[in-house]
């Protein structure tokens, strides 16, 4: 009776381990866009002459995005040095 009892639980054991386990299917996002960012950032430089010699001012610069539902455009213009700052974040 014991070697009965060993013999089922050995088959029990068995069918376990070799029994295929089916995990639930799972599709790849497809097409799916990235959650857009939402930090803050300063772009800032300076605009010189095409010769490099001196710095450019009261030019107009714009910063825009492609992005829909992007935040307005932002513009600034260079100082008497050609110098230049734009803050942007997620709600500029």
């Amino acid at each position: 009776m014991r070697s009965h009892i060993l013999a089922r639980l050995a088959v029990g054991v068995l069918s376990v381990l070799v029994s295929p386990t089916i995990a639930p299917a799972q599709t790849p996002p497809r097409d799916t866009r990235p959650a857009p960012q939402t930090g803050t950032a300063t772009v800032r430089g300076s605009v010189v002459a095409a010769d490099g010699s001196r710095p450019l001012r009261r030019v107009q610069l714009r910063l825009s995005s492609l992005e829909p539902g992007a935040p307005q455009a932002r513009t600034t213009s260079t100082d008497e040095d050609g110098r230049y700052e734009i803050s942007v974040g997620p709600h500029s």
